[in-house]
C-alpha cells in the first residue's frame, strides 16, 4: 500500500527544507523548535494513519446484479465501511460516481451507470481514497465488490415486438406499455418533416428545434418533434454490415423497426434491396417480409437466444423454427441478382439503412445515382459509430469520416437520419 502526501502535507514538507537550513546555520532555538514540531506533526499523523488503515480495511457487503436494457441509465448505491474514506477512484468509464457522503465511517456512494453498447459488464474491485486525520497524507484502499450488469440490446426489444405480431410469445414480457410507442418511434425523425408534437428536451436534440413558447409555459426545455411521412409506395435498401456491437445493434434495430411500421401501418413497400449481396427481393405479404428479417437478424447473433426465451415462452422455440421454415419451403418471396439495383429505383420513397462508415464509397455512389432520379431518399445510420472504435485514434478517425460523409450526403439532397437509441420510461 502506497502512502503519499496531500497538498497540505507537501506544503509542510517543503517548509521543513528552508527551516532546517536556517536552523543549522543560525542555531536559533525557536526555529529549531518550530522545525521539530512540524516534523513531529508529520510523523505522528503518518504513523497513526498507517495504523488506522491497516487495522480498519474498507469492506463492502453490497452485491448488485441486474439485467437492464441498453438505453437504461439507472443509479446504484454502495455502502462501504471505510474509516477516513473520502472518495471512490479508478472506476470504469461506465460507472460514473455522482455523490459521496461519509456518515459514521460508512461511505455512501451513489453511482450512475451508462453503457456504450450491450453485453456483460462486471466490476469486482474498486479503489477508495483515504485521507489522514490532519489531511496530510493519503492512500488508496482496494475494496472487493460485485457489480454485474447484463445489458440487453435494443434489437431484442424489436424482436419481441416482431414475434408478437406473428403470434409468438406472451405479450411483451412486462417490459413497457408499448401499445402505441412502437408506431411512434418507428416513424423517421426529421428537422424538415411534418410537425408531430412538442416534447421535453433530451440531450442530443438540435437547439434550433427548441419551442420557446412551450418552454416558458411549462418551465422546462421543450422541443418540436418532426416526423417523416412514410405514406406512398417505397423501397427499402439495407446493408447489414457493421463494425462492432453498437453499430450492429443500431442497424438491426432500425431495420426491424421499419418493417414493424410497414406491417402495422400498411405502408406499401414494393421492393427490398440487399445492398451487401446485390439482391432484389419481393414479398407476397408484409408479414412474410417481417419473418424474413427476423431470420436475418437472428443470423447476426446480436441477441442471445437465452435472453430471447425469457421474454417469450421457451417451448415456442419450435414455433419460431416452424414459422421461419416457411421461408425455405414456400415461395413467399422472389429473389434475384442484379449488377445495379439502383437503376431499378425510378421514383417514390427510398429508405436506406446502412452503417455508412463500413463501405463509404458504395453509399456515396448510390446517393449520387439517386440524386439524378425523381425519388425521395432517406438514409438511416447509427448516430455514434465511433463508439465501436478499438482505441481513441480509430474512434477519432471514424468520428471525422462519419461527419464528413453525412455533410456530403446532405449536399446531395439525401435526408440523413441518425438512429438514436430508445429512451423509454420504466
Amino acid at each position: 500500500m502506497k502512502f503519499s502526501p496531500t497538498q497540505r502535507g507537501l506544503g509542510l514538507l517543503f517548509s521543513l527544507i528552508p527551516l532546517t537550513i536556517i536552523s543549522c546555520i543560525t542555531l536559533d532555538l525557536i526555529i529549531t523548535i518550530i522545525t521539530a514540531i512540524i516534523l513531529l506533526v508529520l510523523l505522528s499523523d503518518l504513523i497513526y494513519f498507517i495504523y488506522t488503515v491497516k487495522r480498519n480495511p474498507c469492506i463492502c457487503n453490497d452485491r448488485i446484479e441486474k439485467r437492464i436494457w441498453v438505453w437504461d441509465n439507472p443509479s446504484i448505491e454502495l455502502n462501504i465501511t471505510c474509516k477516513n474514506g473520502v472518495n471512490v477512484t479508478n472506476t470504469p468509464s461506465w460507472l460514473i460516481p455522482q455523490q459521496v457522503n461519509l456518515v459514521d465511517n460508512i461511505l455512501k456512494i451513489r453511482i450512475k451507470v451508462s453503457f456504450p453498447y450491450h453485453g456483460l459488464y462486471e466490476v469486482n474491485n474498486i479503489s477508495i481514497e483515504r485521507i489522514s486525520k490532519l489531511n496530510l497524507f493519503k492512500t488508496q484502499s482496494d475494496v472487493n465488490v460485485l457489480i454485474r450488469f447484463k445489458v440487453l440490446p435494443e434489437t431484442l426489444y424489436w424482436l419481441i415486438i416482431a414475434l408478437n405480431i406473428l403470434g409468438i410469445g406472451k405479450g411483451y414480457g412486462g417490459i413497457h406499455d408499448i401499445s402505441e410507442l412502437t408506431i411512434k418511434v418507428s416513424e423517421l425523425r426529421s428537422i424538415s418533416g411534418v410537425y408531430y408534437e412538442t416534447r421535453e428536451y433530451t440531450p442530443g436534440d438540435p437547439l434550433k428545434r427548441i419551442d420557446w413558447k412551450a418552454t416558458s409555459r411549462r418551465r422546462k426545455l421543450m422541443v418540436k418533434e418532426f416526423r417523416e411521412e412514410l405514406s406512398g409506395a417505397g423501397v427499402l435498401c439495407f446493408d447489414e454490415e457493421c463494425i462492432g456491437p453498437y453499430t450492429c445493434d443500431s442497424v438491426a434495430s432500425a431495420i426491424l423497426s421499419i418493417i414493424i411500421a410497414v406491417v402495422r401501418q400498411g405502408i406499401p413497400i414494393t421492393m427490398v434491396v440487399d445492398l451487401t449481396r446485390s439482391d432484389i427481393i419481393k414479398f407476397s405479404n408484409p408479414k412474410y417480409m417481417l419473418m424474413y428479417f427476423i431470420n436475418k437478424v437472428l443470423e447476426l447473433n446480436i441477441v442471445d437466444k437465452l435472453d430471447l426465451y425469457e421474454y417469450i415462452e421457451p417451448p415456442t422455440l419450435r414455433e419460431i423454427q416452424e414459422k421461419l421454415a416457411i421461408l425455405l419451403n414456400k415461395n413467399i418471396y422472389v429473389k434475384r441478382k442484379t449488377t445495379s439495383p439502383i437503376k431499378l429505383l425510378r421514383e417514390g420513397n427510398i429508405i436506406i439503412v446502412s452503417n455508412i462508415i463500413h463501405n463509404t464509397k458504395r453509399i456515396l455512389d448510390i446517393a449520387d445515382k439517386l440524386s439524378h432520379k425523381r425519388v425521395r431518399t432517406t438514409l438511416i445510420t447509427p448516430d455514434k459509430p465511433w463508439i465501436d472504435g478499438r482505441d481513441l485514434e480509430e474512434a477519432y478517425r471514424i468520428y471525422t469520416t462519419h461527419n464528413l460523409v453525412i455533410e456530403k450526403l446532405r449536399k446531395m439532397n439525401i435526408n440523413v437520419v441518425p438512429w438514436h437509441r430508445l429512451r423509454l420510461e420504466s
